[in-house]
C-alpha cells in the first residue's frame, strides 16, 4: 500500500506527480485527535460492512449520518445480509489539511438464506416506523445502524471473516465525516498507506487507459487473490486481499496525463472495482483505488494501490 519512491535526478516520482495532479497545498493541524478519528473511523467500517436487503432505508440513514454533505456513492450493491462488529483501528494516515485515512479491522458474519426470510421484528432497542406524513419520504432515527436483525428467520449464518477497510474521513464543523466510499485493503497496515496525492479534474489520458485497460483487471485480480509475486513492481510494497473477496469487474480505469518532463516510467491511475463477497447471494462492493504502475525493463508492474479519497464524479 505504500507509494515506493524513486530518486531519479535529485527530483523524486511523488514530487513529479504532485506537481502533474494538484498544486500543492500546506500541511495543516487537523482539529481533532488521533482517538476521534479511529472513533468515527470504526462506527463507519462497522455500518459500511453491515447490510440486510430486506431493509435498505435503515443502511441509507446510517450512511448519511456518517458522510459528508452531498451525494456519495454507497458500494453495496443492495443484495445479501451480513453482520459487522468488533471494529479496531489498526493505523491512521494524516493527509493535508483537515484529511486522513484510517485502517480499520472489522468481524463479519454473512448469512444464507435457508428459507423465506421473517419480516424484521422490533426489538428492545428500536422504534416502531411512524407513518410518515403525506408527500414526505420514511425517516429512520438518527442513531440507526445498519446491522441486520438476528431475530430474523430464514437465514443460516456462514464463519465469521476478517476484513479491513480504509476509511477516508475529513473533519467538517469539528466532527470526522466520510468523504468517499472506504475500499477493502490488505489486513496489515503499512505507514503512509494513502499518500498524499490528490487525483483531481486532471485531463484523462484515454489512449494509455484503453491500453492498459486488462493490465489494470490483471492487477486488481492478483489483488483480491493476494498472488501478487509476478505483478509486483520490485521494492513495491503491497499486501492483497488474501482471497477475502473476489474479482468482479473493473467497472472503469482511467489515467491522468503525465506533464511535460514527468517520468513516463510511472503512471497514476483510478480503478474502480467491483468485489464479489463469498457465499450464495452474500453482495458485492465496489470500491476505487488510485493504482500507480511503473515501467519495468519491458511492461508495467503494480507499484502501489491505495484508497481513493475523494469521491469520483
Amino acid at each position: 500500500m505504500t507509494l515506493v519512491l524513486v530518486i531519479t535526478g535529485g527530483v523524486s516520482i511523488a514530487t513529479q506527480v504532485r506537481q502533474w495532479l494538484r498544486t500543492e497545498t500546506p500541511v495543516a493541524t487537523v482539529a481533532v485527535s488521533d482517538t476521534e478519528l479511529d472513533g468515527a473511523a470504526e462506527v463507519a467500517a462497522t455500518d459500511y460492512l453491515a447490510w440486510d436487503a430486506g431493509a435498505k432505508p435503515r443502511r441509507q440513514a446510517a450512511w448519511r449520518r456518517v458522510t459528508v454533505s452531498g451525494a456519495i456513492a454507497d458500494g453495496w450493491d443492495g443484495n445479501g445480509r451480513q453482520w459487522a462488529d468488533s471494529a479496531t483501528a489498526i493505523g491512521q494516515t494524516r493527509l493535508s489539511g483537515d484529511r486522513a485515512v484510517v485502517d480499520v479491522r472489522v468481524r463479519v458474519i454473512g448469512f444464507t438464506a435457508s428459507g423465506a426470510p421473517s419480516a424484521p421484528a422490533p426489538t428492545a432497542t428500536s422504534s416502531p416506523p411512524v407513518p410518515p406524513s403525506p408527500g414526505a419520504p420514511a425517516q429512520e432515527p438518527g442513531d440507526v445502524g445498519s446491522a441486520p436483525d438476528l431475530t430474523a428467520t430464514g437465514w443460516t449464518a456462514r464463519a465469521p471473516r476478517w476484513l479491513t477497510l480504509a476509511v477516508p474521513l475529513k473533519v467538517v464543523g469539528g466532527r470526522p465525516m466520510v468523504t468517499a466510499p472506504p475500499a477493502l485493503i490488505g489486513p496489515v497496515h503499512v505507514e503512509n498507506s494513502a499518500a498524499d496525492i490528490a487525483v483531481v479534474n486532471t485531463a484523462d489520458d484515454d489512449t494509455f487507459a484503453e491500453s492498459t485497460k486488462d493490465t489494470a483487471s490483471t492487477f486488481l485480480r492478483k489483488f483480491a487473490s493476494g498472488e501478487l509475486d509476478f505483478v509486483r513492481a520490485p521494492r513495491a510494497e503491497i499486501t492483497g486481499l488474501g482471497g477475502a473477496v473476489e474479482f468482479g469487474e473493473l467497472v472503469r480505469w482511467r489515467v491522468v496525463k503525465s506533464a511535460d518532463g514527468a517520468d513516463a516510467s510511472e503512471r497514476v491511475g483510478v480503478a474502480i472495482v467491483t468485489w464479489v463477497l463469498p457465499g450464495d447471494g452474500a453482495g458485492k462492493l465496489t470500491c476505487a483505488y488510485r493504482v500507480t504502475l511503473r515501467r519495468h525493463e519491458d511492461r508495467w508492474l503494480l507499484a502501489a494501490i491505495q484508497p481513493h479519497t475523494e469521491a469520483e464524479k
